[in-house]
């Protein structure tokens, strides 16, 4: 049975299922990376299956409904009808039927307002699960609805149990536990995310250049198409943390802001990163 370590949740999940027990609303909330989704789709798959995988999510759940930004980068009014329509039927092969959002953050207002509404007055077998980094990017009305339950980042041991039971080769185990602050996702892009790989090599390329080197490497960069800015940046702040023997902390509160400013507005990356080096 494949998890992703937060035992003490999983089992307390599956108790409150057991006893049909489990609330109408939950929070799930922490850093990226450390199994907030997996252990939604684990949930879903024990309701309806009796196992506690998230890997069964390949198969189809009817019971279960799992919603997220795609390209749009936004979850809108229209994915919330879908939520309302879903919470209308009965459930199939379990007694609840579970929405999982994934993205809470990027949910509109025109969307908090309708599951506002959805979160008033409920079908008894409903259960919404919003995952998101932290419960005060969603308005405040609809956060206290929902029962919260915090993610902490694994422990090195964890990690390196997920790699194994996933067939990581156990030569790299360790050196990948290591650098992944205890969130088994970023493991496993440092194990089969091959853009995310290639990301790191430009990212410690370009902190290790300087002048006309470095122009030239972040041309290269914010040309290819499939270039994103704020993962390249979130790639950045993992390489410096990575370095414990020495970080430049100037460097570091100015890519957290950057970071920041990136998050709310649309910014120029090749101007931001030639700043942000200079």
């Amino acid at each position: 049975m494949a998890t992703v370590g937060n035992k003490e949740i999983i089992d307390k999940l599956k108790n409150l299922a057991d006893k049909r027990e489990l609330a109408q609303g939950y929070l799930f909330f922490g850093p990226d990376g450390v199994g907030r989704r997996q252990v939604a789709l684990g949930l879903a798959s024990y309701l309806e299956e009796g196992i506690f995988d998230y890997d069964k999510r390949k198969s189809i759940l009817g019971d279960c409904l799992l919603i997220d930004s795609g390209e749009e980068n936004s979850i809108g009014i229209d994915q919330s009808r879908d939520i309302k329509r879903f919470f209308g039927e009965r459930p199939n092969r379990s007694d609840y039927r579970l929405v999982i959002i994934d993205g809470g953050e990027l949910l509109t207002k025109e969307a908090q307002n309708a599951l506002l509404k959805i979160s008033e007055d409920p079908p008894a077998s409903a259960v919404l699960i919003i995952v998101v980094r932290d419960p005060e990017l969603i308005q405040s009305t609809l956060a206290s609805r929902f029962q919260k339950i915090y993610f902490a980042p694994l422990k090195n041991s964890e990690v390196e149990k997920c790699l194994l039971d996933k067939g990581v080769n156990s030569k790299l185990v360790k050196e990948v536990a290591s650098r992944s602050f205890g969130k088994i996702g970023l493991a496993m892009k440092f194990i089969d995310d091959d853009n995310f790989k290639n990301n790191i090599e430009l990212g410690q390329k370009l902190i290790n250049a300087d002048g006309r080197v470095r122009r030239q490497i972040i041309k290269e960069l914010v040309s290819s198409e499939d270039f994103m800015f704020s993962n390249f940046l979130d790639v950045l702040l993992i390489i410096v943390a990575g370095n414990k023997k020495k970080i430049d902390f100037d460097f570091w509160h100015r890519l957290l802001n950057l970071k920041k400013q990136a998050s709310y507005f649309t910014l120029n990356p090749r101007i931001q990163l030639s700043a942000l080096f200079n």
